[in-house]
């Protein structure tokens, strides 16, 4: 949810492709390519309502994140990746690696969130 903007999420803001869509998207074309040998089942879905930590412990704003990508690479912090370890230890996803309830993380994020294409 964007502060100040009512319920307006940065999804609806930017007008970007949900995630859910991308995620079912990208589940049948892994089982398209595969010839229907890799066949995903969403275990468990987590929406985070927050930036995430970039490694050196920067956080965004909605402002600063919102003047990033307003065509001002100036305003985008660098450098740019996300503290992998804090969002495993923050979303429990050790205990459901560890557990057996997922075998596979997929994540959706905006450009300067600091994901990498394969991690």
């Amino acid at each position: 949810m964007l502060e100040g903007r009512g319920k307006a999420t940065l999804i609806g803001h930017i007008r970007w492709n949900s995630p859910d869509d991308l995620a079912v998207a990208y589940s049948s074309d892994l089982l398209n390519s595969s010839r229907g040998r890799l066949n995903h089942t969403l275990a468990v879905r987590v929406e985070a309502e927050a930036y995430p930590v970039k490694a050196d412990g920067f956080l965004y704003d909605d402002a600063s994140f919102l003047a990033c990508l307003s065509d001002a690479p100036e305003a985008c912090h660098m450098p740019d990746t996300s503290d992998y370890r804090k969002i495993l230890r923050d979303f429990s996803v050790c205990e459901y690696l560890n557990n057996g309830t997922i075998d596979e993380l997929w994540m959706f994020g905006a450009p300067y969130m600091g994901f990498w294409e394969a991690n």
